[in-house]
């Protein structure tokens, strides 16, 4: 794949976390709540949820991958959500 800013070859590869709640993008100067984080909470304060939110009565923390494209000439990524 091709970067569509910089048109240069793009690496595949994946964005990861680890123990975590899940995968969120959140706007600028959101967070989302502490407690409480479920697709509707998420999506109420205006993020978007990528993977997860996982949650439960043991608290477990899980690893979340999502395929993606980095072009590390322009520093962007692209994936699908």
């Amino acid at each position: 794949m091709n970067c569509p800013f910089c048109g240069n070859p793009m690496e595949e590869g994946n964005v990861t976390t680890a123990d975590s709640i899940g995968l969120l993008f959140m706007p600028k100067g959101m967070q989302p709540e502490r407690i409480v984080n479920t697709h509707k909470n998420i999506e109420h304060r205006g993020g978007l949820v990528l993977d997860g939110p996982y949650s439960g009565g043991n608290f477990r923390l899980n690893t979340t991958e999502i395929p993606a494209h980095v072009c590390k000439s322009c520093r962007k990524i692209v994936m699908d959500y």
